[in-house]
C-alpha cells in the first residue's frame, strides 16, 4: 500500500487584481495516504482512506547569474497551498 500520492495538473494561470497569483504551468500535488474512521456510508469490505497533509507547489527556476547564464538548470518547489481529501457524503437517492 502506498504511503503517499503524487500527481501533476496543468494550470492556465491565476490572477487577481491584475497581478499573477499562479503562473501558467504545472501544479504539483503531494499528499499522504491516511487511514480514517469507518463511516456508515462506506462500502462493506472497503478500507477507509483519505489523503492528508497535502501540499500544492509550483516549480520556479533559480537563476544563476554566471558567465554561462545557467538558467533553468537549478529549480526549487515553492509552496502555494495545502489540501486534504476525504470521500464525499453519499448522495440521497430519490425513491420516486
Amino acid at each position: 500500500m502506498p504511503t503517499a500520492v503524487k500527481w501533476r495538473l496543468f494550470c492556465s494561470g491565476l490572477s487577481s487584481g491584475g497581478s499573477t497569483v499562479l503562473p501558467e504551468g504545472p501544479l504539483y500535488f503531494n499528499a499522504l495516504v491516511e487511514d480514517r474512521r469507518r463511516s456508515p456510508d462506506d462500502a462493506e469490505g472497503v478500507r477507509p482512506l483519505s489523503l492528508g497533509g497535502g501540499r500544492l507547489t509550483v516549480k520556479e527556476d533559480v537563476g544563476v547569474n554566471t558567465i554561462f547564464q545557467a538558467r533553468g538548470i537549478l529549480a526549487e518547489f515553492k509552496l502555494v497551498g495545502r489540501f486534504d481529501v476525504s470521500p464525499r457524503a453519499a448522495a440521497a437517492v430519490d425513491g420516486s
